[in-house]
């Protein structure tokens, strides 16, 4: 299950007993969506189903497929005052430059 716990996010395995922090700080009202297993919170890309995330994006989520990609609004970002600006994409969840084999990511083969 993945819990917000204070300002950041975790996975809670009950089969496993454990908890890791997927999310250490998230901004004070992220925005957040779901489908399925599969969550965006602020940025951030998450999958109940895994131990990692799925990476992060880099506009605000307009909807989210089951597949983890994000649609952004390229042109800018709805407001109270206007509807979000096109044109609108698909974005893939990214990790971190940083991320490495060693350090969770995942190569594909």
């Amino acid at each position: 299950a993945l819990v917000r716990r204070k300002s950041g996010v975790v996975l809670i395995d009950t089969e496993r007993n454990t908890t890791k922090v997927l999310v250490p700080k998230l901004p004070r009202m992220p925005f957040i969506l779901v489908q399925g297993s599969v969550a965006v919170v602020g940025n951030e890309v998450l999958d109940a189903d895994k131990d990692d995330p799925l990476g992060s994006i880099s506009g605000r989520p307009l909807a989210l497929a089951p597949t983890g990609d994000v649609l952004v609004a390229r042109g800018g970002p709805p407001s109270a005052e206007r509807l979000a600006l096109g044109p609108l994409t698909w974005e893939r969840p990214a990790l971190p430059a940083s991320a490495s084999v060693g350090s969770g990511a995942r190569m594909l083969r």
